[in-house]
């Protein structure tokens, strides 16, 4: 995840960015961070406040290293923080999130004292084993060519076995929204509304989708599905 082998050529088109960046008059997120964080640390070395004692935060993964080491400046103390997160749920471009990554900033943020190691949440109440497998052996592929960008763990296990989900390889747009839509040779008819959605990768594939399917109903991208149950 640190490019290690390709650091220079990772640096070179950073200073590129920089450049075009600077040349437009624009920021980007990680500017913004870097600003506030200078901000916060000449505030605290003056002896300021914010009076927070407590902060919680969910989907910690899609955050980035600078994020989190900001959050972590705006309470008196590291341990007043509570994070949760599932490494394979990341879904924001250029982040490569791993609970060792925030060990260490937590390690050094108390001067090097010792941190806790995360619990590990094994059951999921949410879904059934059926989904949960199919789930299992995507990310096991994911472990397999990049098991170094993400927290290898066990699996989940579901409280109750299920069906897995159909898989649809290859078939004709048309064919697929007549399955979905009626009750022919046995397919049942799945009422789209806010229990089930169309998700897509990006904005790209969602204008891309044929009409046929986007006048079915809703469709998302994977980050604005992200937090939402169906």
């Amino acid at each position: 995840p640190n490019f290690l082998l390709q650091r220079e050529i990772v640096y070179e088109i950073f200073q590129k960015y920089q450049v075009f960046k600077k040349r437009l008059g624009l920021y980007d997120q990680c500017d913004l961070a870097f600003q506030l964080y200078g901000r916060l640390k000449y505030f605290r070395e003056q002896g300021g406040s914010l009076g927070l004692h407590e902060g919680y935060v969910d989907e910690v993964q899609d955050l980035t290293q600078a994020e989190l080491c900001l959050l972590l400046m705006t309470t008196d103390t590291v341990d007043s923080w509570f994070m949760a997160g599932d490494t394979a749920q990341c879904v924001q471009k250029g982040v490569s999130f791993r609970f060792e990554d925030l060990n260490s900033l937590l390690y050094k943020a108390k001067g090097e004292e010792k941190v806790e190691k995360p619990l590990q949440l094994k059951i999921n109440y949410r879904s059934h084993a059926g989904i949960l497998n199919l789930a299992a052996s995507v990310i096991q592929l994911l472990e397999n060519f990049f098991s170094h960008s993400f927290d290898v763990l066990p699996k989940d296990r579901g409280c109750m076995n299920g069906p897995l989900p159909t898989l649809f390889t290859s078939v004709d747009w048309v064919d697929l929204a007549i399955m979905i839509r009626s009750s022919h040779k046995g397919v049942h008819e799945i009422d789209f509304g806010a229990s089930q959605v169309i998700i897509v990768p990006d904005d790209e594939s969602r204008e891309k989708l044929p009409e046929e399917l986007q006048r079915m109903g809703i469709c998302l991208t994977l980050a604005e599905s992200k937090g939402l149950e169906f």
